[in-house]
């Protein structure tokens, strides 16, 4: 049986719960899926503090002990994780907004590489497009692939095309995150995230000492070796794609001859 964990942040149980609860119901009939459910509403998650300790000295020395350890463990042990979202203000709520940024040290040291994540937002109107976006950091924790399902709730009673419109896209959307979670074999990454492996590694090199524990956990999985492309080696990074990358770490080098320094 796989295994989804639910990052639920909406302090409503109402829109956002329900395309969630359709998507667990299509899923389910594809296959043998266990649903676990994180409301972030009713954990303890305190605001980060900016110690900047999670890079220095490592997250075990973050002065906040809540929720944020043991969420990260389900994490962990799922086979695939859903971000659950409404929009507010034209971006995603102040729970998940406030769990990304309890968990920030994961864009320096991502770790779910063995499982997909899928991004559910609804809105009354607009303000999809940017909470995407915005969801996207989610990506840098590791995650091999991404599916985003957006859905407009209207205040008022729609149409029934509306409504068969958006089942089908429920339905389309949760067979293809269920593929994912059931893949034999991780895809290879985009170009995006490529980029971004060169970047942050060229970045450990060069601030060893600004940033101690985020060189020690690259050095420590052998990502800055020079034959390493990707967080993973058995996945496939074309000469393109490297080639962008070393263009990526010689701008950043250039960049950085500058003393560095790190601002608030």
């Amino acid at each position: 049986m796989k295994r989804i964990t639910v990052i639920f942040a909406s302090p409503r149980k109402k829109n956002t719960l329900d395309v969630v609860k359709r998507t667990e119901q299509e899923m389910k009939k594809l296959g043998s899926v266990e649903f676990d459910y994180i409301f972030l509403k009713d954990s303890d998650i305190r605001p980060c503090m900016g110690c900047f300790n999670c890079f220095t000295k490592g997250v075990d020395i973050c002065p906040l002990k809540d929720d944020r350890i043991e969420i990260e463990k389900k994490m962990e042990k799922s086979d695939g994780v859903i971000f659950a979202t409404p929009v507010y203000a034209m971006t995603m709520s102040g729970l998940l907004k406030n769990f990304m940024e309890r968990s920030v040290y994961l864009c320096h040291r991502p770790k779910f590489f063995e499982k997909p994540a899928m991004f559910i937002a609804t809105t009354g109107g607009v303000g999809l497009k940017e909470t995407f976006k915005a969801m996207d950091t989610f990506q840098t924790w590791g995650f091999h692939s991404t599916v985003k399902l957006g859905l407009v709730s209207p205040p008022f009673k729609p149409k029934q095309s509306f409504i068969d419109k958006r089942k089908k896209k429920i339905y389309k959307k949760s067979a293809e995150f269920y593929k994912l979670v059931n893949l034999e074999k991780i895809p290879d990454p985009s170009l995006n995230m490529v980029l971004f492996f060169y970047a942050f590694r060229k970045m450990t090199k060069i601030a060893p000492n600004e940033l101690p524990e985020d060189n020690r956990y690259w050095k420590r999985n052998g990502w800055h070796d020079r034959k390493a492309h990707y967080f993973r080696n058995d996945v496939r990074v074309g000469p393109l794609k490297r080639l962008l990358g070393n263009l990526m770490s010689s701008m950043i080098e250039k960049g950085s001859r500058k003393d560095f320094y790190i601002s608030d």
